[in-house]
């Protein structure tokens, strides 16, 4: 079982702009005692981020490993057909490789992307980011999204990043939000509107939908709200 966490620096928390540890190390947990033979977490960024954040932490106290995958050898190429922009690209193969992927991404602000949530956290598991920005970023964001997708999406909305993103530091809210789906669009879509954007204001999102990649009419989307007191 993979994860792909957002990790991307050592900050805190509340800075939000990596996946909360709390979420992570819960997320392995409920794995581990579903029966996973393995729990791993892995992103395509510097181990520091995980020790410092405390994710590292997190993740081997619930029994579960983790790696920043930043080799080359560690990636296998994959062909896109379906992709606009981006036709080919490299993938880390723990992801490949899964029986189950779980993508939990951090919600929070990009100054490139209008928002990272669950299909821009795909870049942690691609080789190449550089290219995806030269190309056109939200169309390549979409076209990575053929190439695998998740069996669930869980984003992190904690603590949100709402501004100068996605490193920060920045203007935060404490929203204490966590959404799960299984359908990577709707997903982006309902975590949009925390944002006050519409799913079609960010373009991503957009493209996805119209590929075929999930939906993004929340109007008939089954959604359940529960409080944790």
């Amino acid at each position: 079982m993979v994860l792909k966490p957002n990790i991307i620096s050592s900050n805190a928390p509340e800075f939000a702009v990596n996946t909360h540890p709390d979420v992570v190390g819960t997320v392995t947990k409920l794995c581990v005692d579903a029966g996973a033979r393995e729990v791993i977490s892995v992103t395509n960024d510097r181990a520091g981020g995980f020790i410092g954040s405390g994710a590292a932490d997190a993740i081997t106290k619930a029994g579960g490993t983790w790696a920043a995958i930043n080799n080359r050898q560690d990636f296998r190429d994959v062909i896109l057909p379906r992709g606009v922009l981006l036709r080919n690209t490299e993938i880390i193969h723990h992801v490949l490789d899964a029986d189950v992927f779980i993508n939990i991404p951090v919600a929070k602000d990009h100054d490139g992307s209008s928002l990272t949530l669950g299909m821009k956290n795909y870049m942690g598991i691609n080789y190449n980011r550089m290219i995806m920005h030269n190309l056109g970023l939200h169309q390549c964001i979409a076209d990575l999204g053929t190439a695998i997708k998740p069996h669930l999406i869980i984003i992190d909305a904690n603590y949100m990043l709402l501004t100068n993103g996605p490193g920060g530091p920045g203007a935060t809210r404490n929203q204490k939000t966590v959404i799960a789906s299984t359908d990577p669009v709707l997903a982006d879509a309902y975590a949009s509107t925390l944002f006050n954007f519409q799913p079609s204001d960010v373009d991503h999102i957009r493209f996805a939908s119209e590929m075929g990649l999930g939906s993004v009419n929340l109007k008939k989307a089954k959604i359940e709200e529960f409080s944790l007191q």
